[in-house]
């Protein structure tokens, strides 16, 4: 039997104070022996008694390995994912449907079929600004400080119609 479910079957038993002994130092004081004890007659009063262990697999995740043990109840399965430390402490401990854990490691996402593919790069900017060289910006005296350059202002409207693309000019 290994260490996930050695712990699965104390809780099972009752032996709460055993696996809060196995706690990671700084989860000792979030998981006491009480909410345990809370937790698991909680679910057993939901899916009743605790029958047997049903398999049990090893999943890699982003937050590293989780020992999954799959619990069978009187109504219902359930698995009881349990991730240890290097020195063999519990650093997780939840209880999820059957299979949600492979089911999270290994998901992919397929986007939609009326989603449009990444526009192109010409699409993406949504405002573009470029400096122009404007004749009737000669005539004003802060544009003559400023060597008549304006700003041109180009609002890309790609979701407009192509004829409604708003241009504002301001001198600088």
């Amino acid at each position: 039997m290994d260490t996930a479910q050695h712990i699965v079957i104390q809780v099972a038993h009752g032996d709460f104070a055993a696996v809060e002994q196995r706690l990671a130092g700084y989860i000792k004081p979030l998981l006491s022996v009480e909410a345990l004890r809370a937790s698991w007659q909680g679910i057993e009063q939901q899916v009743g008694a605790f029958q047997e262990l049903g398999k049990t697999s090893i999943v890699q995740t982003q937050q590293g390995l989780v020992h999954v043990v799959t619990c069978i109840f009187e109504r219902a399965s359930l698995d009881v994912n349990v991730v240890l430390n290097d020195a063999g402490e519990i650093i997780g401990l939840t209880i999820t449907p059957v299979g949600t854990i492979e089911q999270q490691a290994n998901a992919t996402y397929e986007p939609p079929s009326y989603a449009q593919p990444t526009p192109s790069r010409s699409r993406k900017r949504s405002l573009m600004m470029r400096w122009k060289r404007w004749p009737s910006c000669a005539s004003d005296q802060r544009s003559m400080r400023s060597k008549s350059l304006c700003w041109d202002i180009a609002w890309a409207a790609t979701w407009l119609h192509a004829s409604a693309r708003p241009t504002r000019r301001f001198v600088v």
